[in-house]
C-alpha cells in the first residue's frame, strides 16, 4: 500500500508529494496486522524492492494495487 503524503509550498501555496509511505500488512491467527512502515521519495521499482527485501520469508500471497513500481516485481511466473 502506498500514501502519498502532501505539503504545501508557501510561496506559491501549491500542493506536491513530499514522499510516500509503504505498508506492508497481513492477517496472522485471522487478526489484521501491519508488517512494516516506511518513507521513500518516490514509488520506484528499486524502492519497493529495498522495502520488500527488509520483509521476513516469502508470503504465500502477494495482493497490490498494479503500481507501475510494483508490477515488474509481483508478475505473475512464466509456464
Amino acid at each position: 500500500m502506498i500514501c502519498p503524503f502532501s505539503v504545501r509550498d508557501p510561496a506559491t501555496g501549491r500542493f506536491r508529494i513530499a514522499f510516500r509511505v509503504f505498508c506492508a500488512a497481513a492477517f496472522e491467527r485471522g487478526r489484521p496486522k501491519l508488517w512494516r512502515v516506511e518513507a521513500f521519495a518516490d514509488a520506484s521499482q528499486a524502492n519497493w524492492e529495498a522495502f520488500l527485501r527488509l520483509l521476513e520469508g516469502t508470503p504465500p500471497r502477494v495482493v497490490y494495487d498494479n503500481h507501475y513500481g510494483l508490477t515488474g516485481l509481483c508478475a505473475p511466473p512464466s509456464p
